[in-house]
């Protein structure tokens, strides 16, 4: 079944498909390794992170939840198709908050992959129909 909608797919409509199993699949994989060694020592490790930078403990803290519950979610959302453009541009919000993250950090090798993360989103969100 798969395979036959797959077969008669324009290219736009495959580029999509592929982009969202990807990303989504990726989202869900990291945001419930977060979840593995426990929340809390997730938010420590942010925090630790962040110590010697002007952001506050507790803006590291409130993004560490928002990362942590935004990525599976936001994957679920795309693996299912669940209102495509809202959640590609929602995707967009968070690889540029990441992005902002490790620009703070200045883990600029790092600030380069996730900006082609930002911008294969961005096209994403761009191309999907709106709802």
């Amino acid at each position: 079944m798969l395979y036959c909608e797959i077969k008669n797919m324009n290219t736009k409509d495959l580029f999509l498909f592929c982009t969202r199993w990807a990303f989504g699949i990726w989202l869900v994989y990291i945001g419930a390794m977060k979840f593995v060694g426990g929340i809390d020592a997730y938010m420590a490790y942010m925090t630790g992170m962040f110590a010697s930078t002007w952001v506050p403990p507790m803006l590291v803290q409130t993004m560490a939840v928002v990362i942590a519950v935004a990525e599976p979610v936001l994957g679920l959302m795309l693996v299912r198709n669940i209102r495509p453009r809202f959640t590609w541009v929602l995707v967009t919000c968070l690889m540029f908050t990441l992005t902002f993250g490790l620009t703070v950090l200045e883990q600029y090798p790092m600030v380069a992959n996730n900006w082609q993360y930002l911008i294969l989103a961005i096209v994403a969100a761009s191309m999907s129909d709106p709802e």
